[in-house]
């Protein structure tokens, strides 16, 4: 199999498949019949009446649903009493509703006025929750509506450029709304208008078609010939959107009428990599389905083989039955693939895709990536379906498992590098997906589908269950159960008891979080297979006597437990490969005879209560990750002594060195011996405040001396400092040891009370990628204050620095000014009140203020021209942006292509409840904030969705 390709054939998420679509003549009629489902509801009468005909119903955030009818048959059985008037008549005004809201929570009706008739009108719902519905019929078909339960409906007469009567609205990724067609309507207009005059561009492609009288839901823009539609990637067209193609209409082919629920295109976001992109859009050309697909080539030049592979392509998205999640598994499984016919038709022609002992809700799609998968990844993949769906797994906790399991083959010095390998091939292959707001993929999902499917072809020899369903532990032989995942919640009397786990001897793998029963007389010793065992947030103590009688243990973590010791003949459980003590506040010391545990890779004591380490422990030359190692010393000893001979270490986290009291013992950690090491996390334990204030003028000398001497390797790529109390951070951040960290990309520095200045070699390191500085009270500029003096000795970290770069500065009150980071893309600031200046910033793309004490935006943003501004802020700032061109701080903003701001709502808890939102092409600004506040920054009542169209 080849190596993967960066980006190579990543079949991205959008497909639109409709099954049993009515075609032909001769297309044979089929009866209807019922989806299997492990989910068993039921019905339940709410109300005998609700007035109306449902013609319309649209479900609403906040558990809300809204149904209308046509407004001209004629008075509806609800009244609208003293409410204006919903319809005029022949014979005077109709003073019933034919709009009625229901409130699921509370299951009262609330009717509500509608004047115009909607009857067969098109909508789409806002990203803010708001309902739009266009058009509709006689008084309607021009009228653009805006409903909400705060406001009611909110209609616009005469908004619509062409009368709109079954139309087509579909939300695009600016937020507007494209509405397409109608009733003898071949042309399109957006919502809002993007000029001050509405307009209606013709679709050209439609004007000699014969069939004019059509629904625009039927077949989203059809070309003239064979060929599919195509849209430019590179921003050349007009109209930001995927064109794809439905199964075409004829005068002499009879379609049934489908609505726009059934008949719904998708339109994807396109790829920002616009000069790495092709867009093709498709129909099948077959009566049942319709979908379409953007493939994403890479840097070799491969569009013009993946294009000649389009026919294969197509026919293998049809058989992923319109499931975004399978489009996006098969576009892994290509990725890994030669761009070759009879590579696709392999993947095609597969008989996976018509096994049939599976259950039909899981996916083949799935199955046929999994099946491509060599045997240790497909181990590593089912091993990550056992882990609690709700909890957070660091990826090197999940590879140290992998490895205790003996998934990972290799050398032994290389197998977390391979295990690395294989949790990002599950990421490339779409099985895993990256969490939002981690860095470098450090935590991962899994998407429930495919979670479903891993836990079934499991289901005979694991064993995964939450509190509800743990009874299932004793409806299955022991005898066939060798991993168990359990979840349970609540307190102990209520838990699991540990002897209900007991029977299941050939017990391999048992993860366990929540409390759990133990009685006396429990014991591990039942469990004499057991490679791997996962505590978490338990009762465990009584228990943790009986863990030197798990003689295979490989993997042991009692994070978050009530465990105050190990045993002392740890020693004999010779097989263990991870030990992790995280959160574990009642350990407070280590066994003297854990240095004879020679294989193991991986321990974390972090935020234990362990802060001595035995002596002998630097005989554990093996290990490859430390976190929450304590500095110490006791006499002429110092615990970073033991860190000398592990040479192997790749992760490396040291807390407590404001307790070294000499800089010969840092010297003797020998950090820049450790060729491997790639991340340092370094830390005094003393926190910001009062404590520092204590800190001497020698103490902070002292300080540095130490940091001077743990200059860590080249190899390098993750630096944290924290804690750090003195002015001058360590030497081999200047100029001229800079090259020491050539590799770095991230750093992170938090908690420099003392510090005054960043060292400017920190502007030359040619790798960085990401920079976050925090609670830095003496920092007064972030950037070179002009060009160094050392530049042309390092003239390519000059070019290179910034490129792709990201900047976070947070707390420092002393800041004044960031400047001079020629490529800098995305700043982020917050709670800087003294910044006053932006400049030299030319390619910044995103930055976003915080700041909930700011009366007025900083005039430093006419300075910059990022795309994008996001503001949080208090109500009183925020509603004075509300007010538009009349505000004065219009012109801070106005030339910012994308601004998003947001207020909380202190008084009900609610984070960013009120915004404002402008863009400037086309332009848009909504906001659902009051124009007016009082001086308290409390909201008056009549909040309400304002969209201005220009």
């Amino acid at each position: 199999m080849p190596k993967p390709r960066s980006l190579l054939l990543q079949l991205l998420l959008i497909a639109s498949c409709i099954a049993n679509a009515a075609g032909a003549d001769d297309a044979p009629s089929q009866e209807p019949t019922t989806p299997s489902s492990s989910f068993q509801g039921k019905w339940q009468l709410l109300h005998a009446s609700i007035g109306i005909s449902a013609m319309h119903m649209q479900l609403l955030p906040g558990d809300f649903v809204l149904m209308f009818d046509r407004t001209n048959t004629g008075p509806s059985n609800i009244s609208l009493a003293a409410l204006a008037p919903c319809a005029a008549t022949a014979d005077g005004a109709d003073r019933t509703a034919h709009s009625v809201l229901l409130d699921l929570r509370s299951n009262v009706l609330h009717p509500y006025p509608l004047a115009t008739n909607p009857w067969c009108s098109s909508g789409a719902l806002l990203p803010n929750g708001t309902l739009l519905q266009t058009g509709g019929f006689s008084n309607g078909d021009r009228v653009a509506r805006l409903f909400s339960p705060a406001t009611g409906w909110v209609e616009l007469p005469s908004f619509l450029a062409a009368r709109r009567w079954y139309a087509t609205d579909m939300i695009l990724p600016d937020g507007r709304v494209l509405i397409l067609g109608g009733r003898r309507q071949s042309n399109l207009e957006y919502f809002p208008h993007a000029d001050d005059v509405a307009s209606a561009p013709a679709l050209t492609f439609f004007a000699n078609d014969r069939a004019v009288d059509f629904d625009a839901y039927n077949r989203v823009l059809r070309s003239d010939g064979s060929q599919p539609s195509h849209a430019a990637c590179r921003g050349t067209t007009r109209h930001p959107f995927v064109l794809i193609q439905t199964p075409s209409l004829t005068s002499s082919v009879f379609v049934r009428r489908r609505y726009p629920s059934s008949w719904f295109p998708v339109i994807q976001k396109l790829a920002h990599r616009s000069d790495r992109c092709q867009v093709t859009a498709a129909s099948d050309r077959a009566r049942r389905s319709s979908c379409s697909v953007i493939v994403v080539g890479n840097e070799n030049n491969d569009e013009p083989k993946v294009d000649a592979l389009k026919d294969i392509g197509m026919s293998i998205i049809a058989k992923c039955d319109g499931l975004p999640l399978a489009v996006k598994v098969i576009g892994g499984l290509l990725r890994h693939k030669n761009i070759r016919r009879s590579d696709w038709k392999n993947v095609l022609n597969d008989s996976t895709w018509s096994v049939s002992q599976m259950p039909k809700e899981l996916n083949y799609a799935v199955y046929l990536s999994y099946q491509d998968l060599h045997p240790e990844l497909q181990s590593c993949f089912l091993h990550y379906a056992l882990l609690p769906k709700s909890m957070v797994f660091v990826y090197d906790r999940i590879v140290a498992m992998w490895i205790g399991e003996g998934f990972v083959h290799g050398n032994s010095r290389d197998l977390e590098v391979l295990g690395k390998e294989y949790y990002n091939q599950l990421i490339a292959r779409n099985l895993l997906e990256p969490a939002q707001g981690y860095i470098d993929q450090l935590v991962c999902n899994m998407h429930d589908v495919v979670r479903s499917f891993a836990q079934y072809l499991t289901r005979d020899e694991a064993l995964i269950a939450n509190k509800s369903e743990a009874g299932l532990i004793n409806n299955i032989n022991p005898q066939n159960i060798i991993r168990i995942s359990l979840k349970t919640n609540g307190s102990e009397s209520n838990g699991l008891g540990w002897s209900s786990l007991q029977a299941h001897i050939s017990l391999r793998t048992l993860f366990f979080v929540g409390k759990i029963k133990i009685n006396p007389g429990d014991s591990l010793s039942c469990f004499p297979c057991l490679r791997t065992l996962h505590i978490q947030d338990a009762n465990f103590d009584a228990l943790s006597k009986s863990l030197v009688q798990l003689k295979h243990l490989r993997y042991l973590c009692l994070d978050g437990t009530n465990t105050s010791r190990l045993p002392k003949k740890i020693a004999k459980m010779k097989f263990l490969q991870c030990i992790d003590l995280c959160n574990c506040k009642r350990m407070v010391k280590l066994p003297g005879g854990i240095g004879k545990l020679r294989q193991l890779r991986y321990l974390s004591l972090a935020y234990s209560g362990i802060n001595n380490i035995p002596r002998g422990f630097g005989s554990l030359t093996n290990l490859r990750i430390l976190k929450g190692f304590p500095a110490h010393v006791e006499g002429d000893w110092c615990s970073l002594e033991e860190l000398g001979p592990l040479n192997q270490l790749t992760r490396l986290h040291l807390h407590g060195l404001e307790n070294v009291s000499s800089s010969s013992f840092a010297i003797k950690a020998r950090l820049g011996e450790k060729v491997c090491l790639s991340f340092l996390y370094l830390q005094c334990t003393s926190s910001s405040g009062g404590a520092h204030q204590l800190v001497k003028q020698e103490e902070q000398q002292q300080i540095e001396k130490v940091f001077d001497e743990l200059c860590p390797p080249p190899c390098l790529e993750n630096l944290t400092i924290k804690g750090y109390f003195s002015q001058r951070l360590p030497r081999w951040m200047t100029l001229t040891a800079i090259v020491c960290l050539g590799s770095l990309r991230i750093l992170f520095m938090e908690d420099l009370p003392y510090c005054t200045e960043l060292p400017d070699g920190l502007w030359q390191l040619p790798s960085l990628e990401f920079l976050k500085i925090k609670s830095a009270p003496g920092i007064k500029r972030v950037g070179p204050e002009f060009l160094l003096p050392h530049h042309h000795e390092h003239p390519s970290a000059v070019e290179n620095f910034g490129s792709g770069l990201k900047i976070q500065v947070i707390r420092c009150p002393s800041l004044e000014r960031i400047s001079n980071v020629p490529n800098l893309q995305n700043l982020e600031v917050s709670q800087c009140p003294k910044l006053k200046v932006l400049e030299g910033l030319p390619a910044l793309q995103k930055l976003w203020l915080e700041d909930y004490d700011m009366e007025t935006l900083p005039g430093y943003l006419q300075d910059v021209k990022p795309r994008h501004l996001d503001l949080d802020c208090d109500v009183l700032l925020l509603t004075s942006i509300a007010k538009r061109k009349s505000s004065p701080e219009w012109d801070k903003f106005s030339h910012i292509k994308q601004v998003r701001a947001y207020a909380d709502d202190n008084d009900n808890n609610i984070v960013r409840k009120w915004y404002v939102k402008y863009t400037i092409d086309p332009f848009s600004f909504k906001t659902n904030i009051s124009p007016s506040a009082d001086a308290s920054g409390k909201l008056t009542q009549h909040c309400c969705f304002i969209c201005c169209i220009y």
